[in-house]
């Protein structure tokens, strides 16, 4: 399968087959209380599907909009529970927040793991009891930083609608589908494709708004 792909950079504008080789299917839920539109989600998927395109993976996914959210749970759902070297961002053993759990126990893919699920939340945080400094985007778990009772909790990724940037889906899904989890890893599918002369799993010093 091949895809029609505009290359930019040229007074003429050329067009590349892409191969895929790869394909990711993507089930995003936006709650109600996020501020992120039907909109600006696909704009914000459409940029995932056109960056990793150009490395042969074929992105598609299905948006659910104005979703319900499980009893219990508030505007701000953190990522991690206490302990498990949650404060630590590249140590193992991490342990998933109650309500983030209880998001995916609901509504994304607990078991089989065929699919990537994304929630959109009005904001988040990155674990229990702790306010972070800055903002915090979005999240995505990978299985090599959760210890070993959160087996099949992997695949989930949660963003702020309230403040995401435009590459902010493109980086966590990232975080997912490499080979590891250096964000400044290199070889085949590891090495993402450059935005603006950058890697999308790297932030510039100038460009932090947008992942």
């Amino acid at each position: 399968m091949h895809l029609e792909y505009p290359i930019s950079g040229s007074s003429n504008i050329e067009v590349a087959a892409v191969l895929f080789t790869k394909s990711v299917r993507v089930n995003i839920v936006n709650f109600k209380g996020s501020t992120a539109s039907p909109g600006e989600i696909n704009r914000y998927w459409g940029k995932v599907a056109e960056r990793y395109a150009q490395v042969g993976v074929m992105v598609e996914w299905v948006l659910k909009d104005k979703v319900t959210k499980p009893s219990g749970i508030g505007n701000l759902v953190n990522v991690y529970g206490s302990g498990g070297n949650a404060a630590s961002w590249g140590l193992p053993n991490k342990k998933l927040s109650d309500e983030f759990k209880k998001i995916i126990e609901d509504h994304g893919t607990k078991t089989g793991n065929t699919d990537v699920r994304v929630f959109y939340v009005y904001e988040m945080g990155w674990e229990s009891g702790v306010v972070l400094t800055g903002i915090l985007r979005g999240a995505a778990p990978a299985k090599t930083h959760l210890d070993s009772a959160q087996s099949g909790y992997e695949n989930n990724i949660l963003i702020s609608g309230r403040d995401t940037g435009i590459f902010t889906a493109a980086h966590e899904l990232g975080h997912l589908v490499l080979t590891t989890n250096v964000a400044s890893s290199t070889g085949t599918i590891t090495h993402l494709p450059q935005t603006e002369f950058r890697n999308i799993m790297v932030k510039s010093p100038v460009h932090t708004d947008e992942i």
